[in-house]
Protein backbone atom coordinates (compact mmCIF):
# COMPACT_ATOMS: atom_id res chain seq x y z
CA UNK A 1 0.00 0.00 0.00
CA UNK A 2 1.62 3.34 -1.05
CA UNK A 3 1.08 6.47 0.82
CA UNK A 4 1.60 9.59 -0.80
CA UNK A 5 2.49 12.93 0.98
CA UNK A 6 -0.71 15.09 0.36
CA UNK A 7 0.55 18.92 1.10
CA UNK A 8 -2.03 21.43 3.10
CA UNK A 9 -4.25 23.42 0.97
CA UNK A 10 -2.51 26.26 0.25
CA UNK A 11 -4.74 30.24 0.05
CA UNK A 12 -3.56 32.80 -1.98
CA UNK A 13 -3.12 36.23 -0.19
CA UNK A 14 -1.95 39.52 -0.79
CA UNK A 15 0.35 41.80 1.21
CA UNK A 16 2.48 44.95 0.68
CA UNK A 17 5.73 44.80 2.13
CA UNK A 18 8.41 47.28 1.95
CA UNK A 19 11.69 47.33 -1.16
CA UNK A 20 13.91 45.88 1.95
CA UNK A 21 11.72 43.42 3.16
CA UNK A 22 11.50 41.67 -0.45
CA UNK A 23 15.02 42.01 -1.16
CA UNK A 24 15.55 39.99 2.41
CA UNK A 25 13.15 37.38 1.18
CA UNK A 26 13.94 37.38 -2.67
CA UNK A 27 18.03 36.79 -1.36
CA UNK A 28 16.50 33.82 1.77
CA UNK A 29 14.65 32.00 -1.50
CA UNK A 30 17.67 32.16 -3.46
CA UNK A 31 20.10 31.09 -0.82
CA UNK A 32 17.99 28.30 0.95
CA UNK A 33 16.91 27.38 -2.81
CA UNK A 34 13.02 27.69 -1.77
CA UNK A 35 10.09 29.21 -3.02
CA UNK A 36 9.10 32.63 -1.49
CA UNK A 37 6.42 31.24 -0.08
CA UNK A 38 8.11 28.55 2.40
CA UNK A 39 10.41 31.33 3.10
CA UNK A 40 7.17 33.62 4.14
CA UNK A 41 5.22 30.03 5.76
CA UNK A 42 8.49 29.15 7.47
CA UNK A 43 9.22 32.58 9.23
CA UNK A 44 5.42 32.59 10.38
CA UNK A 45 6.16 29.40 12.37
CA UNK A 46 8.98 30.58 13.49
CA UNK A 47 7.50 33.68 14.65
CA UNK A 48 4.13 31.99 16.17
CA UNK A 49 6.39 29.28 18.20
CA UNK A 50 8.44 32.19 19.73
CA UNK A 51 5.65 34.68 20.40
CA UNK A 52 4.78 34.98 24.10
CA UNK A 53 8.28 33.89 25.46
CA UNK A 54 10.95 35.53 26.69
CA UNK A 55 14.16 36.75 25.06
CA UNK A 56 17.40 36.14 27.03
CA UNK A 57 17.67 39.53 27.75
CA UNK A 58 14.57 39.52 29.60
CA UNK A 59 15.35 36.28 30.60
CA UNK A 60 18.74 37.39 32.54
CA UNK A 61 17.05 40.42 33.75
CA UNK A 62 14.07 38.44 35.55
CA UNK A 63 16.55 36.28 36.93
CA UNK A 64 18.80 38.82 38.18
CA UNK A 65 16.12 40.26 39.79
CA UNK A 66 14.97 37.13 41.69
CA UNK A 67 18.42 36.04 42.79
CA UNK A 68 18.39 39.97 44.37
CA UNK A 69 15.01 39.76 45.84
CA UNK A 70 15.18 35.96 47.23
CA UNK A 71 17.59 36.97 49.96
CA UNK A 72 15.36 39.54 50.71
CA UNK A 73 12.68 37.54 51.93
CA UNK A 74 13.08 37.46 56.16
CA UNK A 75 13.51 33.97 57.79
CA UNK A 76 10.83 33.90 60.44
CA UNK A 77 8.49 30.69 61.46
CA UNK A 78 4.79 30.79 59.62
CA UNK A 79 3.29 31.97 63.22
CA UNK A 80 5.22 34.91 63.21
CA UNK A 81 3.89 36.32 60.19
CA UNK A 82 0.25 38.21 60.21
CA UNK A 83 -2.91 35.96 59.55
CA UNK A 84 -4.71 36.26 56.68
CA UNK A 85 -7.89 38.37 57.09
Amino acid sequence: MAVLFQYPRSIKVTFKLDDKTIARLNDAARRLTIPKSEVVREAIQEYHDRKGRLSEAERRRMLADFDRLVPMIPDRPGADADPAT
